[in-house]
């Protein structure tokens, strides 16, 4: 049997489409499932819902689809959206499949069948496909399904036989099917696409069968009397192109809309429902309707020439149960046990595509673990179009259900099949009709056109005689003359006979030669044939080879791409480190400049201060001796040689501070009433502030851990004081002073000690403020070195809490919190 089938390329692939539809919610429910946009859900935990511990943290997730159908929407824009482009496939020869998912009582029922005011995908594709093909319909029975997933053609008088005997059993079930017509008053959907070719014939067939624990029944078999009779299953079969299909279901041929829903009605009386604690009609089955579009290009004359069948299978799966909720016994245990085991061989078929197409592996698909995905297995494999809507109840009740749902919807659009195309075959006739066009044909060729002379000729009738007596001479040569015209003609029939029979035995051996010939000629194409699937089957090796080494070098690549943009991370992060540490280093390096600069300025301010005051007290000296040179006034002895003598000769005889050098300068300059007062712009005098008394004051002495006692007369005596290391939050409560001690090494070798004092001040967000308010600065001299007063010299090393002369700010927070240094301002104007 020869096959004209068109060739799928291999890269046209096209992803299983998955769509969803939430359930309109009770007012008195929760909702944990709400849509962001037409093509996004999300979907959230409710408080009292509980999950593994390795999702634990998952308490909101979003999940995308083809399109989301919310509450608002109808059942039109569910078929315009999701099935109406399926039912043009099937008008151009391309096959499709939808089936409707969800947990029980979510609405796959009313999305696939619907109501009569409101008909859902199914009552409406038929609609649509109906107008569409309305004028291009053929006779009835002219296509007859030939029990092997195919059709064949019959001739008008068989046809015509078919009709009368179906039109005599439809009178006698006529009774039967008219209550249901009368009943069934519905709305009908008048839209219809526009792609029917007019040199097309086309026919309608519809079946409708269940997958009831796991056996197939078929719901339009009259032998199905009813669900408590033992009704025979059906068993599955491959076809010559693979294909499963349903053995021995019954396909009706629909003339119109109104037929095809009397066929969908009376299958619908004979499904499996029951009453659970869900729901109160639960499908208890899979139901599967069947639409077949046959259709043959009309070449003149009533023949046709190729067929193409598509077909449009509308899938309602039953509702996956939970025996805890539904408190299901019995028989609805063991149906809600087989309906969780088909879905669960469905969401393993699902998972062993999605692995094969995105690891490139080769594992078999378990299809034969159910009856249900043996059936779709032609879908899978490139027959059609895949389609799936998930039917949602967005009830916070259903969390868990529902979560379970939106994971395997997100696993089947991950999935991609090949694309569906159109399928065609030469006409196949019946036996009979086919023996009788080439008996037809050769008797045509043999006869030249004309039909063959009949083999007895009419002979003339015998002639009525009576014989007078025994010599009557007449009526024995009228015989004998009527005799020889017999034999005549029969010697000239069998002369003809012969004749015709050597033509014929001719005709024959020519034709057998010419059988001969052309069996000769099909075992050489045969055997071309052969030699060019060796070579394709090589090629297909090969070809599988080099794939294999391409997903390698693929892996191989991606796994380098993986490397390199590790490495080039690394790389990123070790350059913008770099970068931060040079940026660091520069800030530090110019901050430390800055500090440096501000320091020496500081240093240089204070030696031009000292050299001006030392400066100050020459002239005031020389200013006295030009008085006394000029004026001859000569005063007392000691004045006078206190004038001669260089204040650089004169060394202290114990350890002073420098505010105590500062009063003995200024004591010197007040014994010469007669010198003039120094220059008030050539030195600045000592700010000396305003104390207050301290024998109630409470001080806070800071001592680091390493001060050395320097042997100092002049040391601070203080009553009230605590000493510390290291200040805390509850050292600095209820003091009114603060001490910091600081001891460094000059450059001329010597111990210098400072002595940092401020006053503690509360700060507004419940904290501690310290004012520093002067320095004291304690030195220990050699009386062998003569020394030049100069600047205090930069500190090595800052405490790490004040800065010599500044404000500290110590905030902190109420009701006995942990405070934190906030600022750190140093304040020029205290520097003396």
């Amino acid at each position: 049997m020869n096959y004209h089938l068109h060739k799928r390329s291999k890269t046209e692939v096209d992803p299983v489409m998955v769509f969803a539809r939430l359930k309109p919610l009770d007012e008195r429910d929760a909702a944990c499932i709400e849509t962001s946009s037409d093509t996004h859900l999300v979907i959230r935990q409710p408080e009292f819902a509980t999950l593994p511990r390795n999702v634990q943290s998952l308490r909101e997730s979003t999940f995308e689809f083809a399109h989301i159908f919310d509450e608002d929407a109808s059942q039109e824009d569910v078929f315009d959206i999701m099935c109406k482009p399926l039912v043009r496939n099937l008008i151009n020869g391309k096959s499709g499949l939808i089936f409707a998912y969800g947990v029980t009582s979510s609405g796959k029922t009313f999305t696939v069948t619907g109501k009569p005011s409101n008909g859902g995908i199914l009552p409406r594709a038929i609609d649509v496909l109906f107008n569409s093909v309305e004028g291009h319909l053929s006779k009835k029975y002219i296509f007859k399904p030939n029990r092997m997933n195919w059709f064949d053609v019959q001739s008008e008088s068989d046809a015509l036989i078919d009709r009368q005997s179906d039109y005599t059993q439809g009178v006698r079930n006529d009774k039967r099917n008219q209550v249901t017509k009368s009943e069934f008053n519905r709305v009908v959907d008048q839209t219809k696409v526009g792609d029917v070719d007019p040199d097309h014939t086309y026919a309608v067939f519809v079946s409708y069968v269940e997958v009831y624990n796991n056996y197939i029944y078929d719901l339009l078999d009259d032998s199905f009397e009813g669900i408590n009779k033992n009704a025979t299953s059906k068993g599955l079969r491959e076809d010559a192109q693979r294909r499963v299909y349903v053995n021995g279901a019954v396909e009706i041929e629909v003339n119109s809309a109104e037929d095809a829903f009397l066929q969908l009605a009376r299958g619908q009386r004979r499904r499996r429902n029951a009453q659970t604690l869900l729901n109160t009609e639960s499908s208890r089955s899979h139901s599967v309707f069947t639409l077949r579009l046959v259709q043959g290009l009309n070449k003149g004359c009533g023949d046709l020439d190729h067929l193409t069948v598509s077909q449009l299978s509308l899938v309602d799966l039953a509702g996956s149960e939970r025996q805890n909720r539904t408190n299901a016994t019995g028989s609805r245990l063991k149906e809600a046990g087989n309906i969780n085991t088909s879905l669960m061989a469905l969401r393993s078929c699902m998972e062993a595509l999605r692995d094969n197409q995105r690891k490139g592996a080769n594992m078999q698909v378990p299809y034969r673990d159910s009856k249900l995905t043996y059936l779709f297995k032609s879908f899978f494999e490139g027959e059609g179009s895949v389609r799936m809507i998930c039917c949602v109840n967005p009830r916070a009740e259903d969390y868990e259900e529902s979560i379970q749902v939106m994971k395997f919807a997100a696993m089947c659009s991950e999935i991609e099949v090949p694309r569906a195309v159109a399928v065609s075959r030469p006409v196949e006739t019946g036996k009979k009709r086919a023996a009788q066009r080439v008996f037809e044909a050769n008797l045509k060729r043999l006869s030249g056109g004309e039909c063959l002379m009949p083999l007895l000729c009419t002979y003339p009738s015998f002639p009525i005689l009576e014989p007078q007596s025994v010599d009557d001479d007449t009526f024995f040569f009228t015989l004998e003359s009527h005799l020889s015209e017999r034999q005549t003609l029969k010697n000239k029939s069998l002369q003809q006979f012969a004749t015709e029979q050597d033509l014929l035995d001719n005709e024959i051996c020519a034709l057998e030669t010419e059988n001969e010939d052309l069996r000769n000629r099909n075992v050489e194409l045969e055997n071309l044939v052969q030699s060019h699937k060796r070579h394709l089957d090589i090629s297909e090796k090969k070809n599988r080879a080099l794939s294999k080494k391409v997903r390698e070098f693929e892996s191989e690549i991606r796994d380098l791409k993986a490397q390199l943009s590790e490495k080039e991370a690394i790389l990123s992060k070790e350059a913008s480190s770099r970068e931060r540490a040079i940026k660091d280093l520069k800030s530090k390096f110019r901050l430390d400049r800055e500090n440096i600069d501000r320091e020496m300025r500081v240093r240089i301010e204070d030696c031009d201060r000292a050299w001006q005051m030392r400066m100050a007290v020459k002239d005031a000296r020389l200013a006295q001796i030009r008085d006394v040179v000029f004026n001859g006034d000569f005063g007392d002895i000691e004045r006078m040689e206190c004038l001669f003598d260089p204040p650089e000769s004169k060394t202290p005889k114990s350890s002073s501070s420098e505010n105590t050098a500062l009063t003995e300068s200024k004591q010197s300059s007040k014994q010469r009433p007669k010198s003039p007062p120094p220059n008030p712009t050539s030195s600045k005098p000592l700010k000396m502030k305003q104390r207050r008394s301290k024998s109630s004051s409470r001080w806070l002495e800071h001592k680091s851990g390493g001060t050395i006692d320097a042997g100092n007369l002049f040391k601070p005596t203080i009553k009230k004081k605590k000493t510390v290391n290291i200040p805390k939050v509850k050292d600095v409560k209820n003091k009114d002073h603060y001490l910091l001690q600081h001891q460094e090494i000059d450059s001329a070798g010597e111990i210098e000690t400072r002595l940092y004092k401020g006053d503690m001040l509360p700060t507004a967000t419940g904290g501690t403020a310290v004012e520093f308010t002067n320095v004291e600065t304690l030195k220990v001299r050699s009386p062998d070195k003569v020394q030049i007063p100069a600047a205090p010299p930069l500190p090595s090393k800052l405490p790490s809490t004040v800065s010599s002369p500044m404000n500290v700010g110590i905030h902190g927070h109420p009701s006995g919190t942990t405070p934190s240094i906030s600022s750190i301002i140093v304040n020029p104007k205290d520097r003396s």
